[in-house]
């Protein structure tokens, strides 16, 4: 996180960004990251890493073999991240939406470039829920659209989702590691 980007006050430009500016509160209360997400650099909540994937974004999606991003274990402040990876999308005219994983199942994801599911994983999902979860990331995969999610524990997630939605994850994610 570099000290240099805590002293912009937006990135937004007034002329150039003049409808993103206009529609802020709006946009804030459809896709759920917050105005300072969306005005200031990812490089106050995010790391190199981080910003690495979110620049690549566009050319990973064309791609389509990694479409997602996952984070595993114990990261730091996991729903500034991916507000900060929200708001860099929206930025760039890149529809990017939080949703938790509570409301994942009656959520229209469709128009959603990237989806951020900020507790994709911490524990307990009933087994229909599950089975409505790996559709829709199956789904989004296909349709080359991002998701970022995150697991507070990949070996009970394993145990508990099945090796099928574990190999899709493995497969179609770049993970980020936090302390276990």
């Amino acid at each position: 996180m570099t000290s240099e980007s805590t002293r912009v006050d937006s990135l937004l430009d007034p002329i150039e960004d003049e409808r993103l500016i206009a529609d802020l509160p709006g946009i804030v209360k459809r896709t759920g990251v917050g105005k300072d997400f969306i005005e200031k650099p990812m490089g106050n909540w995010c790391d190199e890493e981080e910003i690495k994937w979110v620049t690549n974004l566009r050319v990973m999606l064309d791609e389509g073999s990694k479409t997602g991003l996952r984070y595993v274990g114990g990261i730091d402040r996991v729903l500034d991240r991916m507000s900060a990876i929200g708001g860099a999308c929206i930025r760039n005219y890149i529809e990017a939406r939080i949703v938790p994983l509570e409301d994942l199942g009656e959520y229209d994801h469709e128009d959603v470039s990237v989806l951020l599911v900020p507790d994709f994983y911490t524990g307990g999902l009933s087994r229909w829920k599950r089975s409505k979860v790996f559709s829709i990331l199956v789904a989004r995969h296909a349709a080359k659209q991002a998701t970022v999610i995150y697991i507070s524990n990949e070996e009970a997630l394993k145990d508990e989702y099945g090796v099928a939605v574990w190999q899709h994850l493995n497969d179609t994610m770049n993970v980020l590691r936090g302390k276990l």
